[in-house]
């Protein structure tokens, strides 16, 4: 495994931290600018060994008590600033399980788009992390659900697999999605001698392609996410979507952009539409990619917006709870001086480096990224 400093873009890293308990990231992408690269370093920040960070104004992967008070950052906590790190080391706990339990939490990455030979080479580049020593042998893995794992990380194909399943019979069709999805989860989280059962992280890769596809309706699709996100092993979750400017369309206007004057909308145009905007308002935060208005330039790749969603208020959202780091689960995390007495681990340590934003980035060939604000290398 390569360190993430060389693979996360230093102003990304607030932004790719585990987030709070229950909550929804977004990410939105086009057809030139795709999200992989940044899943691809979301499974590196989550799965990396002994590096306890905390999350878009969350905590909870600090020390005993620092995880839960916002106030350790024990085990190499990064909003320690050095301070929780060091006190870590001196209280003699480690921050973690000796194997590496990244941010304390297992991975199920659920893909409608992309099969696992992508997601492999594309972690491995982008996120520095090689998923397949982390996945249980093919002997282990779930045989006939279309899963693949049961360690650290497990891969659910609805890429290769969805034409098996059935194509008219909506009930039929959301039904064997869910089983297949949730007996992932179960079978990964399923403890044993050498593993703890641990929170998960759910990845879901554009589930918008069961309403582009009319296979189901945008409402039906969104209440199968919410069961999902509601499985007590679940822990936060990340959904990534298209948002081109033809599947937002029927969401913004009603007048053909050629003729200006009123057309029937297709239904594919007002589900997708439907879907990308109740997941909006649902998600703590989106992160959304497009490519530059004045057009394609070789040292950038495009624009990269992080936006508050309207679930970061009201009951899932943010609150002086948040704020003062009370309520975060405690995940597997050092002790020590550095789980008690490390200071600016917590939320409260963070709340300045999470905000929205607006910048540019660069995606190279190599998955190598970086990411700059406006103005900067003469840009």
């Amino acid at each position: 495994m390569t360190s993430t400093r060389s693979t996360i873009p230093p102003l990304l890293e607030p932004y790719l931290r585990l987030p709070p308990e229950a909550s929804l990231i977004l990410l939105t992408g086009t057809l030139g600018c795709s999200v992989s690269w940044l899943v691809s370093r979301f499974v590196g920040s989550l799965l990396q060994p002994k590096i306890l960070r905390n999350g878009l104004g969350g905590g909870g992967t600090g020390g005993s008590r620092g995880g839960r008070h916002g106030s350790g950052g024990g085990g190499g906590g990064s909003g320690g600033h050095g301070v929780g790190r060091e006190g870590g080391e001196e209280g003699g706990g480690d921050g973690g399980d000796v194997d590496g339990v990244g941010q304390g939490v297992d991975v199920v990455l659920v893909s409608w788009m992309r099969d696992l030979a992508f997601w492999k080479s594309e972690i491995r580049r982008g996120g520095g992390v090689d998923v397949t020593k982390l996945m249980k042998r093919d002997s282990d893995a779930d045989e006939g659900n279309g899963s693949s794992g049961g360690g650290r990380f497990t891969f659910v194909d609805c890429f290769t697999s969805l034409s098996a399943l059935p194509q008219d019979d909506e009930d039929a069709l959301l039904s064997q999605l869910e089983e297949r999805i949730t007996a992932a989860i179960t079978h990964q989280n399923s403890p044993t001698k050498k593993k703890k059962r641990k929170k998960i992280f759910l990845i879901l890769d554009t589930p918008s392609l069961l309403p582009a596809l009319s296979l189901t309706t945008a409402s039906h699709s969104s209440t199968l996410l919410l069961r999902l996100r509601a499985h007590p092993q679940i822990h936060s979750t990340l959904i990534t979507c298209p948002s081109d400017l033809p599947l937002l369309n029927a969401a913004t206007t009603k007048f053909s952009a050629a003729a200006g004057e009123p057309r029937q909308r297709q239904v594919v145009e007002v589900e997708s539409a439907a879907f990308i905007v109740q997941q909006a308002g649902v998600a703590r935060w989106t992160i959304g990619v497009r490519e530059l208005e004045t057009g394609a330039a070789g040292d950038v790749s495009g624009v990269l917006r992080v936006t508050r969603g309207a679930g970061g208020y009201g009951d899932g959202g943010w609150s002086e709870e948040d704020e003062e780091g009370e309520g975060v689960d405690e995940v597997e995390g050092g002790g020590g001086r550095g789980g008690q007495q490390g200071r600016g681990g917590g939320v409260k340590g963070h709340w300045d480096e999470v905000k929205e934003m607006e910048v540019l980035y660069l995606v190279r060939r190599d998955g190598s990224a970086m990411v700059f604000a406006r103005g900067a290398n003469g840009l």
